[in-house]
């Protein structure tokens, strides 16, 4: 299992990529992946917002991107190596896994200068 990075414009993911000609042909990339991200949702009970990270990992392989809205695809670093392999044998995030989150995949909205 060779685990990659990519990036797109709007959203990273760990993949391990799954062969599939047809979709190899429609230029999309196919495999088991987690979406990395930390974000701050707003709830009635906080309206600052609790932070969610990432969390889901599904044993199908899906599709994950168009291959041409790539900008960024290497091998994983260690942080992103243990994450992966956390979330997809069902462990939760410790301590750091959610600072690396938080510090290299915020996808906070940016509101606070549209307030007011």
């Amino acid at each position: 299992m060779a685990l990659k990075l990519v990036k797109t414009k709007n959203a990273a993911f760990v993949v391990d990529e799954v062969q599939d000609d047809v979709r190899e042909k429609m230029g999309i990339l196919f495999g088991r992946a987690i979406h990395l991200y930390a974000k701050r949702v707003p709830t009635a009970a906080n309206p600052k917002g609790v932070m969610q990270y990432s969390d889901y990992f599904s044993n199908q392989a899906v599709q994950v991107c168009r291959k041409d809205n790539i900008v960024e695809d290497r091998p994983v670093n260690e942080a992103e190596n243990k994450i992966y392999q956390e979330l997809s044998t069902g462990q939760g995030l410790d301590k750091d896994d959610r600072e690396y989150l938080r510090d290299n995949y915020s996808e906070d909205e940016r509101n606070e200068d549209q307030e007011g």
